[in-house]
């Protein structure tokens, strides 16, 4: 049994992006409608305080929706009372025949990350060598920010390094 009515098994268009078809079956039973592709933090909003953001992986062919979230979620989760909510899920697309393997969702504290170079940063989230996401235990959200804190000033150390080796180079 899958969460939010989704099925196991769909007939979709063979060159349909199964991972988008996925996310607005999720959005579809929150009634909720995207206001941009680009959504901050969430694919979906359950309410003000609460986002859920939706992550596939087509497991025949090892695409995957690698980047969790923006770095500047930790601004946003400074405060207790917003969650931010993962639902990872696992499928395969067989000329159009989608099928629904397994789901976990999590809340971000569970997931082990590391923060990639891409504007302000990009949390993408630890992979194991057959490429499955690291779960942990739930860190509380002080630990967590702590956490975001550490690994986010290593960032901006790396980044800072990187430019001062092109203006060195370069300029």
């Amino acid at each position: 049994m899958f969460p939010y009515n989704l099925q196991e098994t769909y007939r979709i268009t063979p060159n349909a992006e199964a991972a988008e078809f996925i996310q607005a079956e999720v959005q579809t039973y929150f009634g909720y409608e995207q206001k941009s592709k680009r959504e901050k933090y969430a694919d979906v909003w359950i309410s003000k305080t609460e986002g859920l953001n939706v992550k596939t992986d087509n497991l025949l062919s090892q695409q995957n929706k690698g980047r969790l979230c923006t770095a500047e979620v930790n601004q946003w989760l400074r405060d207790p009372n917003n969650n931010l909510k993962f639902l990872f899920i696992e499928y395969k697309n067989e000329d159009g025949l989608l099928t629904l393997v397994s789901t976990k969702e999590v809340y971000i504290e569970e997931v082990c990350y590391e923060i990639s170079n891409q504007g302000r940063g990009l949390l993408q989230p630890k992979r194991t060598s057959e490429g499955k996401v690291i779960f942990r235990n739930r860190l509380d959200r002080d630990e967590w920010i702590e956490e975001f804190k550490d690994k986010y000033c290593d960032f901006v150390d790396k980044q800072i390094a990187r430019f001062e080796k092109f203006k060195s180079d370069w300029c």
